[in-house]
């Protein structure tokens, strides 16, 4: 069995010293870099001792974060962008049965932008994101709203890991570059990296 804890009730979880799990779980995974909204230690020591006691022996965590790549990358911060297209059928398909062709109008997103500002001490960069809605309404007409929002998000080391890890009595037993057991985590040759994968490992009880 695996389960995805929220942040949320991770820390609600070990925020309670009398907490204890009710159910355990053959592994627990953390996706799409969650885990940078833990901004310190003891919020992430928190999370991992929370975790753990909802593990198995020999149960695994998996954590998926942005690769240390983009740590030691002083001035540059990743920039992605994508369009998502919006159709007003409701299946979500035209009429041909093809995919949606945006005939609602287009979603655009934008996270990161070069000027974001990267803290060295507390390894934070406030991330900028940006939503941009062009709806397609009658006669050719569109409406148009924008968001934009700064997100602060932690940036990790392996190494950083691998010490959190030890102190909540998990081992790292692996490391991948992508969701992908054929990716390592850093080729300088091939370039393929892109995700820092962790897999850890709750070691057995003694007891």
């Amino acid at each position: 069995r695996t389960f995805t804890p929220s942040i949320d009730e991770a820390r609600a979880e070990s925020d309670s010293a009398a907490a204890t799990a009710t159910r355990t779980y053959d592994s627990a995974w953390i996706l799409l870099g969650s885990m940078a909204h833990l901004h310190t230690h003891a919020d992430i020591i928190s999370t991992f001792n929370a975790v753990k006691e909802s593990l198995v022996d020999d149960g695994t965590l998996i954590v998926e974060l942005s690769h240390p790549q983009e740590t030691f990358s002083m001035v540059e911060c990743t920039r992605n962008s994508w369009e998502v297209p919006l159709d007003v059928n409701d299946d979500k398909t035209n009429e041909g049965g093809g995919d949606a062709q945006g005939n609602g109008g287009t979603l655009s997103i934008v996270w990161g932008d070069e000027n974001d500002v990267f803290h060295p001490i507390t390894q934070i960069r406030n991330f900028t994101v940006q939503f941009d809605l062009v709806m397609n309404g009658e006669d050719d007409t569109k409406s148009c709203q924008s968001v934009k929002d700064v997100v602060p998000m932690r940036l990790f080391t392996a190494q950083e890991l691998y010490a959190l890890a030890t102190c909540c009595g998990l081992e790292v037993v692996e490391m991948f570059g992508a969701l992908d057991d054929e990716v390592e985590v850093w080729n300088a040759e091939e370039e393929t990296a892109f995700r820092l994968v962790c897999v850890m490992r709750k070691q057995t009880s003694l007891n």
